[in-house]
């Protein structure tokens, strides 16, 4: 850990606190309306209840998750080790376990393509950029995938309105959020940096391009693998 670990050990631990308690302290209430319902909860009241509790509960695993993942990079983390991964069965099998479902999600990526990489890093990067999209873009969300000069470069792009221009160069900065969007969303600033910091220990890299006309896109580079043949060549 560099000189500045306790600092931002700190910082980790106020933001925990600062983050976490608002959604705890809704669930609370949630569980406590269901434990002792009004005579009037309705079966569509209590469905409506019971989906707000699924949505906050995701949205602390998501936290909790962010948090221990930059503790690991920033302690003594072993970068794990990198594999032969199919990119479209690879994300598509994210978006299965993602709280995604119903959203307007379009996937173009070739089914051949392939890329070396730590497979919970991957994961870990693309979670990141698409809970990214759906919190402060636009649907559709496309994600696109090619092979290009021995890379895998990845985008994820919505059709919102984009990052202001003053603050692009900050986005991947630990802890930063946009004033702006701050207020109005809940977040904890590190989803795009552990998203740069993966896919760096990696061999790779991410960043930000605008849409076009309009949108956000984030991007990130892997290294290129070599797919098996499907069939191995019979012997004799």
């Amino acid at each position: 850990m560099t000189d500045d670990g306790p600092r931002d050990l700190y910082e980790a631990m106020t933001l925990a606190a600062h983050q976490l308690h608002n959604p705890l302290a809704a669930l609370g209430a949630l569980v406590h309306v269901l434990k002792e319902p009004p005579p009037d909860l309705t079966d569509e009241a209590r469905a409506e209840l019971v989906e707000r509790i699924a949505e906050r509960t995701a949205r602390l695993q998501s936290l909790v998750r962010k948090l221990l993942t930059a503790a690991r990079i920033d302690g003594a983390w072993q970068q794990g080790v990198p594999e032969t991964v199919a990119v479209l069965d690879f994300l598509l099998e994210r978006l299965a376990e993602s709280a995604a479902g119903g959203r307007d999600l379009r996937l173009a990526v070739p089914a051949r393509l392939v890329a070396r990489v730590d497979r919970v890093g991957f994961a870990e990067i693309f979670t990141n950029y698409l809970e990214n999209a759906l919190a402060y873009g636009r649907e559709p969300v496309e994600i696109t995938a090619r092979a290009t000069g021995g890379r895998v470069e990845l985008s994820v792009a919505d059709h919102g309105p984009g990052v202001p221009e003053s603050f692009v160069p900050h986005l991947f900065e630990r802890y930063r959020r946009d004033p702006a969007t701050a207020a109005a969303t809940e977040g904890t600033g590190l989803g795009l940096w552990i998203a740069r910091s993966l896919a760096r220990a990696n061999g790779g890299d991410a960043w930000y391009e605008p849409g076009r006309p309009s949108g956000a896109v984030f991007c990130v580079s892997l290294p290129q693998g070599r797919r098996e043949p499907d069939d191995a060549s019979p012997t004799t």
